[in-house]
């Protein structure tokens, strides 16, 4: 079955069930650095971890579900094990109680990340799937996945644990969306064994422009302090009327701009650095993750950047069947 086939059918099936795990995959008790699978078992582990992996990515993140399609097979899993981490750190603000709670988790992660390099994971889904691609000889031979970037991740995740006393700058949201967004796309570089300066500032651009994004999209509406000064935006008022609120919608449109000067640039970093204009096919796979944003942000516009307005769930969820499309495009087109 074709790719563009695949990619069809699964946009248009919501995944439910599987197991009750699948929501936020618990980490065991034991701490981090339990005892590993006898080798015997690291078969039946590696089954598992990325049959589970797999589901909670489709649940969690959909958008990146699709995306994997465009990874070659052998490194799949790999991703999926990329983005199910992910997934994992960004429920944590969403699911606990307090702040205390979160960075205990948080915490707990940055514990695993040092126990799947040290060949020790802790006997958890994604933390076994993570060791597995850290530790694939086909991966180190391309120079491996860099710790740090798991590291940067965890540490803007417990940051944004606190509750700030205003709302973030434009340069908080941009910084935020480089540890984190940016850090992901550099994981995926790292995956595919390719390591060259141009290459990752077209991804910085692309992380950044994704990042900003996902902040508009959120359930939890993220604006640039000095947009909501500008345009006058009260947050009582934008609880009460939404897009009808007085400014949001021009805060809205400024951050969005925003974003979309990233893949501007982006898009004209690969015009001028790679010949005929296009990334070479071997990057379509973390090319094509950034189509999500494009594409909201397109949405957006159309509705009038009122984030808010029903026909932009489906697009924020990544569950339009017209993504799937688009990033088939993209993978095709090799340019965002």
């Amino acid at each position: 079955m074709s790719c563009a086939c695949q990619l069809w059918l699964h946009s248009q099936a919501f995944v439910f069930g599987h197991c009750s795990s699948l929501g936020r995959l618990t980490p065991t008790p034991g701490g981090p650095e339990g005892t590993s699978p006898s080798p015997s078992s690291n078969y039946g582990a590696a089954v598992t971890s990325t049959a589970e992996t797999k589901a909670f990515v489709s649940v969690r993140d959909y958008s990146s579900y699709l995306a994997h399609y465009f990874y070659p097979r052998r490194l799949q899993r790999h991703y999926l094990a990329l983005r199910a981490f992910n997934a994992e750190l960004a429920s944590i603000k969403e699911t606990v109680s307090s702040e205390i709670l979160g960075r205990i988790r948080i915490g707990w992660w940055r514990d695993a990340i040092r126990g799947c390099y040290n060949k020790r994971p802790p006997k958890h889904p994604v933390a076994l799937a993570l060791a597995e691609a850290i530790h694939d000889p086909a991966v180190l031979a391309q120079g491996g996945l860099v710790q740090d970037h798991f590291q940067r991740i965890i540490s803007a995740r417990e940051d944004d644990l606190a509750a700030p006393l205003t709302p973030p700058t434009l340069e908080d949201m941009e910084e935020y969306a480089e540890a984190t967004s940016s850090r992901l796309y550099y994981l995926s570089l790292n995956l595919l064994g390719y390591d060259a300066r141009s290459t990752d500032e077209i991804f910085s651009h692309l992380g950044k422009a994704s990042g900003l994004t996902l902040q508009l999209a959120s359930r939890r509406l993220m604006l640039p302090h000095e947009h909501l000064l500008a345009h006058r935006v009260v947050e009582e008022d934008v609880y009460r009327n939404g897009g009808r609120a007085q400014g949001v919608r021009d805060a809205v449109f400024e951050t969005a701009t925003r974003a979309n000067d990233y893949l501007i640039t982006a898009r004209t970093l690969i015009r001028d650095s790679f010949r005929r204009g296009t990334v070479p096919e071997q990057l379509a796979g973390p090319l094509v993750g950034a189509v999500p944003a494009r594409y909201y942000l397109e949405q957006l516009e159309k509705h009038d950047f009122d984030p808010f307005h029903p026909a932009l769930q489906a697009v924020a969820a990544g569950r339009d069947w017209k993504l799937a499309w688009a990033m088939w495009r993209t993978s095709r087109s090799r340019n965002i």
